[in-house]
């Protein structure tokens, strides 16, 4: 993965974020089976309105997993995706 290269996430860093969006609309729906998510490197990924993302793909069983090295960088992201 490119999470600690700098230069790749510059580089990768639009193109993963588009395939994340579209994996998450086709399994973030109704009447679909049951998936799980897994972010691992999370601060690293770009994605908009991930506290939206967890309450409805929760009522649509989807399980998200949310990998980060410290607390810290949870809290950040929960901050600036609520301001956006």
């Amino acid at each position: 993965m490119y999470g600690n290269n700098p230069q790749k996430q510059q580089v990768y860093g639009a193109v993963l974020s588009l395939y994340i969006s579209r994996m998450i609309k086709l399994v973030n729906q109704k009447n679909k089976q049951k998936c799980s998510l897994i972010f691992d490197e999370f601060p690293t990924i770009y994605f908009n309105h991930i506290d939206s993302l967890i309450a409805t793909a929760r009522s649509n069983k989807v399980a998200t997993t949310l990998a980060v090295q410290d607390y810290s960088q949870l809290k950040k992201i929960m901050e600036e995706s609520r301001q956006k």
